[in-house]
């Protein structure tokens, strides 16, 4: 591992180079980091994103950094944007980062816009696009600029040769009509060219539960969205929608789980597709037994097997999912330890295309709760990239898909 340099000042901490392969601690990410995400670009270009926190005289201020993955060793981090307290930083509704072909970028985080001032939940997303690999950035939009009491965001970002895609929550109401202390949700699905124009934006879902992430892919028959929608009764189970042939489809269940939750669990889903093969990995506590399940598809989403159990037993959630060769799916999630409270691993299993599981295995140690973030991981040809947070610090861990 390359030694690591940490300068003062806001916009240069944190910005050595750090190995990844066997170590947990291969990040370049300074102390305070956190609301991360990870994305892999068509051509196999691995970048990462993060916030840093430092006080000044007992305020503190944020740094949005991003670092590519130059074989074994990150990059030297460089700076998004800067802010104060109209940043939001937070574990679920996270900074969130799309790489898409030629070295673009897209990129987003939650702010408080000026008409939510005092507001606790007053909240809107600042989207960032780059065509240079990180070097400079543009604003392209803000969604929900004109809220007031209500927030948008959960950032589900998808990229490809077609351009950017993003699957969000937002508020039933708009600006000063805003007056909803339940939060009620809506599903939007927004489209950006190849080089960061925002092309449309249209509702999906008209209910949905209103924190958990979410996620979007590109398959064969178009984009699917994978997230927590919120049915009558207080049911919260994982709902997939596609848009075939310009047109999106009624919401349907991936799974019936029956979860009835009076409350949003902030433990979503994540979907994955390649073709045809898509996986959607989820977290359920229905009848109170805490669950991380995957169910693949062979048909565009369309239509999915029986959900395969992939935890031991003592599930935290978060789970993610990775599309490998020869019909096996990674999948990797948040486990607790049961004899030692408030601790967790952070889990990797791989499934056949058939069903049959493997072993589990420890990547790292964790914090069992919100501390450790939600935990992202990424394909890079025959290795598999696992991001999370641990002592109050992002790191990586870069390993065999075996």
């Amino acid at each position: 591992m390359l030694r690591r340099t940490f300068l003062t000042g806001l916009a240069l901490a944190g910005c050595g180079r750090a190995a990844v392969t066997g170590s947990a601690e291969g990040t370049p990410a300074g102390p305070r980091s956190q609301s991360y995400d990870l994305s892999v670009s068509p051509r196999g270009e691995a970048y990462l994103i993060w916030i840093e926190t430092t006080s000044d005289e007992g305020a503190d201020r944020h740094a949005l950094r991003l670092s590519r993955l130059d074989g074994e060793e990150w990059s030297y981090a460089q700076t998004i944007a800067t802010g104060g307290d109209d940043w939001f930083v937070n574990f679920a509704d996270h900074a969130s980062i799309a790489a898409g072909p030629g070295g673009r970028l897209m990129a987003s985080w939650p702010y408080r816009p000026p008409g939510a001032a005092g507001s606790k939940w007053g909240l809107a997303t600042r989207i960032v696009f780059s065509a240079d690999r990180g070097k400079t950035w543009r604003r392209v939009t803000d969604l929900g600029a004109d809220n007031t009491t209500d927030y948008s965001g959960f950032i589900g970002f998808s990229a490809g040769d077609f351009g950017f895609r993003a699957a969000y929550l937002a508020p039933l109401a708009k600006g000063s009509e805003q007056h909803d202390a339940a939060h009620v949700k809506t599903l939007r699905f927004v489209d950006f060219s190849v080089d960061g124009a925002l092309l449309r934006d249209e509702r999906v879902d008209a209910d949905v539960c209103s924190c958990c992430p979410l996620a979007s892919a590109g398959s064969e028959a178009g984009p699917v969205v994978v997230y927590r929608d919120h049915e009558a009764g207080e049911i919260r189970d994982i709902s997939i929608v596609r848009r075939v042939g310009g047109e999106w489809t009624k919401p349907r269940p991936v799974h019936r789980d029956g979860w009835k939750i009076n409350g949003c669990p902030a433990n979503g889903a994540v979907i994955q597709a390649e073709g045809r093969r898509v996986a959607a990995a989820w977290f359920t506590a229905a009848d109170e037994k805490p669950h991380v399940r995957l169910a693949l598809s062979d048909d565009s989403g369309e239509s999915f097997g029986r959900p395969i159990e992939i935890d031991e037993g003592h599930a935290a959630g978060w789970a993610d999912a990775a599309i490998l060769p020869h019909g096996r799916t990674a999948v990797s999630w948040l486990e607790k330890r049961p004899q030692e409270p408030g601790m967790g691993n952070v889990m990797l299993r791989l499934v056949e295309r058939d069903g049959t599981t493997g072993p589990a295995r420890v990547i790292g140690e964790a914090s069992s709760g919100r501390a450790t973030g939600i935990p992202q991981m990424a394909r890079l040809g025959d290795e598999l990239l696992l991001v999370w947070r641990r002592n109050g610090q992002v790191q990586t861990k870069l390993v065999r898909a075996e």
